[in-house]
């Protein structure tokens, strides 16, 4: 018992002197902290806590007194909560005591409690006080003479063994004690995580009691969340291991681990922004909706994809704008959002854009322009104004380094004035469209009140450009009755593929073709467009064959550059010919599928019978025809299996070379 109370005094001797579990706050007018009563022994019933308050200003309070709330303890202290402290002249410092009840506490765990400092005028201070309830071997007396030599082997694991995107994972921290000390106050905490990483309902510092000597463990858990968009990779994460030996000296460890992250990725060249609808012009102070469609035409999963639609101010959203959706392979989604404009908003076109964005740590991203005219005040405004009314460029979508014809209809919105010298300018993002043997400017000498007037200018692609929906900027100057001049700004969208390219090698005759007999064909094939094939599918019919196993075969996106083998198996049925087709069927950024057919025409022939003795046939010993009969099939067998290995040996030298485009 003696050492016991011994240690008890040793361990709150060391709480006061080292400020365990204490915070001091920094206040205009006292400065308050705990003294003494962090540590309390397993089997207590009562400890005392007190907390010093210091007159830090050049005045003198009045009536002070401190307030100790329940804080984490469910149950108020055995004393009285508030303490009367009493006036203070300056710089002098006056204690609050308070006897807490800890009956019925968790061991090796911090509680913590409020105290609150005020004088006749209100709150002047606080800080955070608390109590520790710690088992016996926790209170530890420093042995005389002993130069204790904290040592601590800190190990890191991940629960699945990598860290994975898109959830939450737990990083383990074991701590083995490999010194000649134990340590008290044990706390492990992880440093600051990288972006696209937090930690999931958990502190940056967890307190792990204390650990003794002979190879103890302590174990903390962080549990890790991070973001779908995380792209990965080796990342290190660094922890830090803190205690105080029996002489309330501090120990620190340190560890930096790698940990391998397996992060997700998206993309947007299966993403389509399609069928976007709403009025033409409005009145001003009305609602109205705008309703388009998004859909991945790919066949992977993405996953938090983000829809927006802004409209340009003084045009709002009244209802929600942002959407963050996981598409399925070939799903659709339909959007609608409901705008308006204030009641004095100026007459002419308002752009609105919808953006359909990644969630990558780089987003990627692909937009589409609509417009809402809003009619305005026409009893006070006189100003016309030229707009966007249709365009057309020919088909669904336009192809790369292929001229097209691109058609824009020119509304004069004001039903009184005429407009006249019109010019428009078209620009394309990136320089993507060019002009075809013109400038990618045209004119237009006037358009009557409420009339439209609508002009052809043929364009053309970059050879290389991206496959994308490309924005042009329309910019359009002209003058008004009275000839002052005008500018006005629009956006028209035109969707652009690159050109399929599949380029199929002839279908080679196999080296023997017999009935009945199952034999090889193969052909080679190449991706020699500047874009992916969708949804790839090879297959083969013919007439006078059967086939040993299904001849379809699904190869999904056939990247640009890329070379494949279509292998089939043929068993002729009858000698004669053997014709058939190897059908390959694609499709384009736009869902249009394409067919090739390469046909093939062999000839079977009937099995070679090979004469044999009959039974009993007595052959002379000096003949050799049964060894040259015998030759000949062997020699056979032996040509087969030398073509065999001649057609394979160039299959896998074919494949080794990749063709770059």
């Amino acid at each position: 018992m003696k050492k016991r109370i011994l240690s008890l005094i040793l361990t709150l001797m060391l709480a006061m002197t080292t400020g365990i579990y204490s915070v001091a706050y920094a206040y205009t007018k006292v400065s308050v902290k705990q003294t003494k009563g962090s540590i309390a022994s397993e089997g207590d019933t009562k400890a005392t806590l007190i907390v010093e308050i210091e007159n830090t200003t050049g005045e003198t309070l009045r009536g002070v007194k401190a307030k100790l709330g329940a804080g984490e303890l469910t149950y108020s202290p055995y004393s009285d909560e508030e303490v009367t402290v009493g006036d203070m002249d300056p710089g002098v410092k006056k204690t609050a005591q308070w006897i807490i009840n800890v009956t019925g506490l968790n061991l090796e765990k911090v509680y913590k409690m409020p105290v609150t400092v005020t004088d006749a005028g209100g709150e002047i201070g606080k800080t955070e006080a608390s109590i520790y309830l710690a088992t016996v071997n926790e209170i530890i007396d420093p042995e005389p003479g002993i130069n204790y030599n904290p040592q601590m082997a800190l190990t890191v694991k991940a629960s699945s063994g990598a860290l994975v995107s898109g959830k939450t994972n737990e990083l383990s921290l074991t701590i083995i004690n490999r010194g000649n000390s134990p340590l008290l106050d044990l706390t492990a905490s992880i440093g600051a995580l990288g972006e696209g990483m937090s930690l999931k309902d958990s502190p940056t510092e967890i307190r792990l009691g204390s650990i003794s000597m002979s190879n103890s463990e302590k174990t903390a858990v962080f549990p890790i969340y991070i973001e779908d968009s995380y792209e990965g990779g080796n990342i290190p994460f660094t922890f830090t291991v803190k205690g105080n030996d029996p002489n309330g000296k501090e120990a620190v460890f340190t560890k930096t681990e790698y940990i391998t992250v397996i992060g997700g990725t998206s993309d947007t060249d299966s993403l389509e922004i399609s069928n976007v609808k709403g009025p033409q012009e409005i009145a001003p102070g009305k609602d109205f909706k705008v309703d388009f469609k998004v859909s991945n035409t790919g066949s992977s999963e993405l996953k938090n994809i983000k829809v927006t639609l802004e409209p340009t101010a003084p045009v709002v959203n009244k209802t929600k704008n942002i959407f963050v959706s996981n598409f399925a392979p070939g799903e659709v989604k339909s959007y609608s959002v409901t705008m308006f404009s204030a009641s004095n908003t100026e007459a002419k076109n308002y752009p609105i854009k919808i953006t359909v964005e990644t969630s990558d740590k780089e987003p990627k991203s692909i937009s589409q322009y609509t417009g809402i005219y809003v009619k305005g005040d026409t009893s006070s405004k006189t100003v016309p104004q030229l707009m966007i009314s249709n365009y057309d460029y020919g088909a669904k979508v336009v192809e790369a380094n292929k001229a097209f014809n691109l058609g824009i209809t020119l509304k004069n919105t004001n039903k009184n004035q005429s407009i006249s010298n019109i010019k428009v300018s078209l620009s394309a993002d990136e320089g993507i469209f060019i002009p075809v043997n013109s400038s990618n400017s045209f004119f237009i000498d006037s358009i009557s009140p409420g009339g439209t007037a609508t002009k052809t200018i043929t364009l053309t692609s970059k050879p290389d450009a991206p496959q994308k929906t490309v924005s042009i900027s329309v910019d359009m100057t002209y003058e008004d009755k009275d000839g002052n001049p005008i500018s006005a700004k629009d956006n028209i969208s035109i969707p652009l593929v690159q050109d399929l390219r599949l380029v199929i090698d002839d279908i080679g005759q196999p080296s023997e073709l017999y009935v009945g007999q199952q034999s090889s064909v193969s052909v080679q094939y190449y991706n020699m467009g500047k874009t992916a094939l969708s949804n790839l599918r090879v297959t083969a019919e013919g007439t006078n064959i059967d086939f040993s196993q299904s001849p379809a075969t699904f190869v999904g996106n056939f990247e640009a550059g890329k070379n494949e083998y279509y292998d089939l198996s043929i068993i002729p049925i009858n000698q004669g010919p053997v014709e058939g087709k190897v059908i390959f069927t694609f499709e384009n950024a736009a869902g249009e599928e394409s067919k090739i057919e390469k046909p093939f025409s062999f000839i079977a022939q009937e099995m070679p019978v090979i004469d044999m003795p009959d039974d009993g046939e007595m052959i002379p010993e000096n003949t050799n025809s049964k060894y040259i009969k015998y030759g000949i099939v062997a020699a056979l067998l032996a040509a087969g299996a030398f073509i065999i290995y001649k057609k394979r040996k160039k299959k896998k030298m074919d494949d080794s070379l990749d063709i770059e485009i």
